[in-house]
C-alpha cells in the first residue's frame, strides 16, 4: 500500500478515474460550492449519503436551505 505523501494523487489533488462534479447551493446566502464528488457534499453538510442522493438533481431543498447538482465529469 502507497504512504499518502507518495500517492501522485493526493498530492495533486485530482481524480484519475471519471466520476462527477457536484454543486451545492446554498438559497439563504446564495453561496454556491462545487465539490469531486457527492460523498464530499454529503460529508460536508453532515448528511447521511443515501439522504444527500435523495436531493440531488431535484427541485426540493435539503434542509430547506440546500439545492444539490450533479453531473458527470466527460
Amino acid at each position: 500500500m502507497l504512504n499518502p505523501e507518495y500517492n501522485i494523487q493526493s498530492i495533486a489533488d485530482i481524480v484519475l478515474f471519471p466520476g462527477c462534479v457536484t454543486t451545492v447551493i446554498n438559497k439563504k446566502d446564495n453561496s454556491m460550492k462545487v465539490y469531486k464528488s457527492k460523498r464530499a457534499g454529503a460529508r460536508d453538510l453532515r448528511v447521511n449519503y443515501s439522504t444527500f442522493l435523495y436531493y440531488v438533481n431535484k427541485d426540493k431543498f435539503l434542509k430547506g436551505t440546500y439545492l444539490i447538482t450533479s453531473k458527470p465529469i466527460r
